[in-house]
C-alpha cells in the first residue's frame, strides 16, 4: 500500500501535463478577457469562483458579443451541469472522506481531474491523496494564469 505522501506525489506527477495545458489555456483566456474589458482582478475572481475553462471561455465570448447577463448566467450554469455526473460517478469512492475534504475535491474536479481519478480508483480503489495531488497541482495553474495574462494582455493592443 502506498503512503499518503507517495499517492499525493503520484497524483501531482500525473497532473503535470494537465497543469501545463491549463496554464496555456489560462493565458489565452486572460488575453481574450481583456477584449471583454475584464481586468486582472475580474478574470482572476472568475477563475477562482467558476473554475471551468469551457464555461469561462463561453462567458467571455458572450460578454464580447454583448449578451444579456441573464443569458450568460444561464448558459454557464447549463455548461457546468456536467460536473454533477462526474460527482455522482466518484461518490462511491469519496464516501470515506470528510465533508470538507469532499467539498475541496469537488471544487477542483475538472474533466481531466475526473479522468485521472477514475483511472486510478478503478485500478487501485479509492485514493483520496492521489486525487488531492492531482487537483492540487492542476488547480493553481488555472487559478493564476488568466489573471496574469489579463494583466500582460493590456500591453497587447490588438491580440487578434
Amino acid at each position: 500500500m502506498r503512503s499518503r505522501t507517495g499517492s499525493w506525489l503520484e497524483g501531482a506527477r500525473d497532473a503535470l501535463p494537465v497543469a501545463g495545458v491549463y496554464a496555456a489555456s489560462g493565458v489565452a483566456l486572460g488575453v481574450l478577457a481583456r477584449q471583454a474589458s475584464l481586468g486582472p482582478a475580474e478574470v482572476g475572481a472568475m477563475s477562482l469562483l467558476v473554475y471551468a475553462g469551457s464555461t469561462q471561455f463561453t462567458a467571455v465570448g458572450l460578454l464580447i458579443a454583448g449578451a444579456p447577463h441573464a443569458t450568460i448566467v444561464a448558459t454557464t450554469l447549463l455548461l457546468s451541469l456536467r460536473s454533477l455526473t462526474y460527482g455522482a460517478a466518484l461518490a462511491p469512492y469519496l464516501s470515506t472522506a470528510g465533508g470538507w475534504h469532499r467539498l475541496l475535491l469537488a471544487f477542483g474536479l475538472t474533466d481531466e481531474a475526473f479522468a485521472l481519478a477514475v483511472r486510478r480508483f478503478r485500478a487501485r480503489g479509492a485514493d483520496l491523496a492521489y486525487m488531492a495531488g492531482a487537483v492540487g497541482t492542476a488547480s493553481p495553474a488555472w487559478d493564476h494564469s488568466p489573471a496574469r495574462a489579463a494583466a500582460a494582455g493590456g500591453a497587447v493592443p490588438s491580440p487578434e
